[in-house]
């Protein structure tokens, strides 16, 4: 039997959701370490009736300029589709992904 310290720093995690809630649609996690960094945890797209999704689609939800770093969990359209709106309001921080994640939409 093995057995791990998980939280051997103590770092606390709150996540808030701004998509991504009872559906697959326009993925996007603000995680909030207790030391007040936040990332952002991929920032997709809303697809579907265009009326609901084009609103969807316009507002943060937060303020973009918070965020230092994005986590971006892989090369789909729900999960990374609006991250040229986040880039060009503000967001100057560094983009975290797999190899093969960064690769896929030039594939």
């Amino acid at each position: 039997m093995h057995h791990f310290r998980v939280n051997k720093l103590k770092t606390k995690i709150k996540i808030t959701f701004y998509g991504a809630v009872r559906s697959v649609n326009g993925s996007k996690q603000v995680l909030t370490l207790n030391n007040g960094k936040k990332y952002l945890l991929d920032y997709g797209l809303f697809r579907g009736i265009v009326k609901q999704t084009d609103v969807m689609n316009r507002n943060f939800g937060f303020e973009a300029s918070e965020r230092t770093d994005l986590i971006l969990s892989n090369a789909h359209i729900y999960h990374f589709g609006l991250i040229p709106k986040l880039v060009k309001y503000a967001f100057i921080g560094k983009v975290f992904c797999t190899t093969a994640t960064k690769e896929l939409p030039y594939a």
